[in-house]
């Protein structure tokens, strides 16, 4: 059977005439690389994990906490009376566009003061990373994290999420693992309240915030935080939601802003459509320079719209990792192959692959060309939306921060490309990707000037 190699070093078939879409893992699992089931799970929920037991469960963080990440049973699907998908989804107060603006203007200040025309190299992917943090931050919390304001890794979370990040790849493969890292004595490993570093240390921080709140007579905010209060979670529910928000929100955010401008830098020629594009929407005054740009203007920019895309079908935002959705009683039929019930399929590979299926996309599918896009008939588009959408997965199994995360990604891209010229500091060598859950952005340093279309300083907002 034909195989094709992925980044992270698993092997998976690929699709059309070049070889089967489902491949065997073991006894009761198998890659599954048809977009038909994925999509197919919007309309039946089923259990994760081994047998009937989800192993997000065993993820729940901090220990004691039950958070479920994800729906296990046929009636676990999300209501509308759930507490968190509404915090993610921004229902019951303002949007949280304006969070966004504010995180994403002070990262921009932050840009121009310390590298625009300082002729000094500038790690563009670290960056990026700072910004999304902060901005989360915003969105979450109405404070940054102090990492833009600093310009340093706060509490060294970056570098030990990211030497995580690859023992729970391993983990997620080996769902019991997670269940005996909750046991005596190896909970004493996982990061808590006081811890100094890592999550713990943003979790102390997110505490007294959290305390704050929870204060009887506390001024509501307009965050996702007082959307969770609204809906009746409380303090330890609360606490339980820093690692979801930390480790899904802004690793994925800045994956997809990092690796869409490393395609942009990459071809000037794409830059340069995209930078008239945004250029054309602020001469019709629809996004002002020197303002930042309104989400309804980025989500009808087609060109935009069509480079966040191309991005997600070359590189998912979560880039490894099994992700099972286990086939719900009576079996199901997958690729055209039987599976009883229990089986488990990993999902995320076959995200990839689809990607680069040659029989979908035509024979140019590694290429980045956003105008496979704005060129595709409104029925193949909308397969094409559908197929990269499944990086969320679906109906019950969705990303619930998919909206906020694209607001900021779409917001942030347009901010960079119309108010600097940027350029690799390293042409030979821009950027290293290494791949385990997310993808690790290495050395992408730049050398960035700021526009001679702009005249005028970034604004700095303060906090209200």
């Amino acid at each position: 059977m034909p195989r094709r190699r992925v980044p992270w070093g698993v092997k998976t078939c690929p699709l059309g005439s070049e070889g089967a879409s489902l491949a065997p893992r073991g006894e009761d699992e198998a890659w599954g690389e048809d977009e038909a089931w994925p999509l197919g799970v919007k309309t039946k929920t089923c259990p994760l994990g081994v047998k009937d037991e989800a192993w997000v469960e065993d993820e729940a963080w901090p220990p004691g906490v039950k958070e479920d990440v994800s729906p296990r049973g046929e009636d676990e699907a999300w209501g509308e009376d759930e507490g968190w998908p509404p915090g993610y989804a921004g229902k019951g107060t303002s949007d949280f566009e304006s969070c966004i603006d504010t995180g994403l203007t002070k990262w921009l200040a932050a840009i121009e003061q310390r590298y625009a025309g300082k002729g000094v190299d500038m790690n563009l992917g670290r960056q990026v990373h700072f910004g999304a943090l902060d901005t989360l931050g915003e969105v979450a919390y109405s404070r940054p994290l102090g990492f833009v304001a600093t310009n340093e890794d706060q509490g060294q979370f970056m570098r030990i999420n990211e030497a995580m990040l690859p023992v729970l790849i391993t983990m997620s493969n080996y769902s019991s693992l997670f269940w005996w890292i909750r046991k005596w004595p190896l909970k004493y490993l996982l990061p808590r309240v006081g811890d100094d570093v890592g999550l713990g240390a943003v979790l102390t921080y997110t505490q007294s915030i959290i305390d704050e709140r929870l204060k009887p007579g506390a001024e509501p905010k307009k965050d996702m935080l007082q959307i969770f209060i609204n809906n009746g979670l409380n303090r330890e529910e609360l606490l339980s939601e820093v690692g979801l928000q930390f480790f899904a929100g802004s690793d994925t955010t800045s994956n997809t802003i990092s690796i869409t401008l490393y395609y942009l830098l990459k071809h000037p020629r794409t830059l340069q459509t995209l930078r008239a594009e945004l250029d054309a929407a602020a001469a019709e005054g629809l996004a002002p320079h020197g303002e930042i740009i309104k989400d309804s203007v980025v989500k009808n920019l087609p060109y935009l719209q069509a480079c966040i895309r191309e991005m997600l079908r070359l590189h998912t935002p979560l880039a490894s990792g099994p992700f099972h959705k286990a086939v719900p009683v009576g079996g199901d039929t997958v690729c055209g192959y039987h599976l009883p019930y229990g089986a488990r399929v990993s999902t995320n590979g076959a995200v990839y692959a689809m990607g680069r299926d040659k029989a979908f996309w035509g024979p140019d599918t590694d290429m980045f060309r956003p105008e496979r896009w704005t060129e595709a008939d409104p029925v193949k588009r909308q397969r094409m939306i559908d197929m990269t959408d499944l990086a969320w997965s679906y109906g019950a199994f969705a990303c619930p921060g998919k909206a906020i995360g694209l607001m900021e990604a779409g917001k942030t891209i347009s901010e960079v490309i119309r108010r600097f010229d940027i350029t690799f500091a390293n042409p030979s060598k821009p950027v290293h990707f290494r791949s385990a859950i997310a993808w690790m952005i290495h050395d992408f340093w730049v050398r960035i000037e700021k526009r001679e279309i702009l005249n005028e300083p970034v604004s700095e907002k303060t906090d209200e």
